[in-house]
């Protein structure tokens, strides 16, 4: 390993303090230490310091940067088949008012699980982040994986269909003319 390459590794794999939050760019290490200075070196330092959207560019450049190295390795994409329990994913409610009518697609699964994987790696990733990833993994997927998904998603809906309509049976309708004279 020559110099250079060893600079790398050793700004990577230092430890870190307070990662556990979001940092300012500026304060992230990653992109501070590594990112500015042997991915991106055409950067100018006082736009950085002083110009907000040119420090929101260059940030949005260095997650776009670290999203295509994850994605080009697969190095986060979870395992298949995933480990579901589809009733752990069936929307629950407890009223007839709470009733909602969307149980999520396929690919709405797919995020779930994958959100729940990053989380059993101890991975904590902004949203966004999250979504933005499981798409590029899923646009990636062979057509068997997404029809997999597809049948966990038709089983959900189907569970969920079933339970919403037991309590629209069970429950009794309000009295219209009862409710408004009280």
């Amino acid at each position: 390993m020559d110099t250079n390459e060893n600079e790398k590794y050793n700004i990577l794999f230092k430890n870190y303090e307070n990662l556990d939050k979001p940092l300012p760019p500026l304060e992230n290490p990653f992109f501070r230490d590594y990112y500015l200075v042997y991915i991106n070196t055409t950067y100018d330092t006082e736009q950085l310091r002083t110009n907000p959207n040119y420090l929101a560019h260059e940030y949005h450049n260095y997650t776009t940067y670290l999203i295509s190295l994850i994605t080009d390795q697969e190095c986060l994409k979870p395992n298949f088949p995933p480990n579901i329990n589809v009733e752990d994913y069936v929307p629950k409610f407890e009223k007839r008012k709470n009733i909602t009518y969307r149980t999520g697609n396929s690919f709405i699964i797919y995020r779930k699980y994958f959100s729940e994987y990053l989380e059993s790696l101890e991975i904590k990733l902004h949203q966004l982040l999250i979504t933005r990833l499981s798409s590029d993994y899923w646009k990636r997927e062979p057509i068997t994986v997404k029809a997999y998904y597809k049948k966990i998603s038709d089983q959900i809906n189907k569970i969920y269909n079933q339970q919403t309509m037991n309590l629209i049976k069970l429950a009794p309708e309000p009295d219209s003319l009862s409710d408004s004279l009280f």
